[in-house]
């Protein structure tokens, strides 16, 4: 006779119940949806996929565009804008040229909700000659939503105005360091 299976108890990875009294059963939780609000962010570029994808995933090359000090060790990415906000986060999922599944957070106390991370899927498609970068990043409220049109508007445009330059090594210096305004002031200047 062969011995009871021991685990009993609701598998997170596999979202079901393994049983084993007298017979083994398996038992799926209920299952449940939500609706989240999603901004949408793009952009052209006049790079192909795979150096666009490059841009996002190398750190140098991500420094030089963006202007500020980017680091990429393994999955895991950091970033200090110029006002001081700190962005960090881990490429949950690498598909290149064309797909990065990323969880990430601010570490900054003026941002709304610090401490809770963010998914957000950034997607680069061919486009002519050159990619188009789309990002779809889930929000939990409108206040976050209005707040995350301006950060990847910042992004998206620093990466199409200076993606070239960086190629070339000859990206525009890092941004100097300036003190925290609101975001509606700094997403007009950026």
């Amino acid at each position: 006779m062969v011995p009871p299976i021991a685990l009993c108890g609701w598998s997170s990875r596999t979202l079901l119940r393994v049983s084993c009294d007298s017979a083994c059963r398996i038992e799926y939780p209920p299952i449940g949806s939500t609706t989240a609000q999603v901004v949408v962010a793009q952009v052209d570029l006049p790079t192909p996929p795979e150096v666009t994808f490059a841009a996002l995933t190398d750190g140098e090359l991500y420094s030089r565009w963006l202007q500020v000090p980017v680091s990429i060790d393994g999955d895991q990415f950091a970033a200090t804008l110029e006002w001081g906000t700190e962005v960090r986060g881990r490429y949950e999922i690498v598909v290149p040229p064309q797909l990065i599944v990323m969880s990430w957070d601010f570490n900054d106390d003026s941002i709304p909700l610090p401490g809770r991370p963010l998914t957000g899927y950034l997607r680069v498609h061919p486009d002519g000659d050159g990619s188009r970068v789309v990002v779809h990043q889930v929000v939990n409220s409108s206040d976050r939503a209005t707040f995350m049109e301006g950060a990847w508007a910042m992004v998206l445009g620093r990466l199409k105005a200076n993606i070239l330059s960086a190629l070339a090594g000859s990206a525009p210096p890092p941004r100097q360091r300036r003190h925290k305004q609101s975001q509606t002031r700094r997403s007009a200047h950026d």
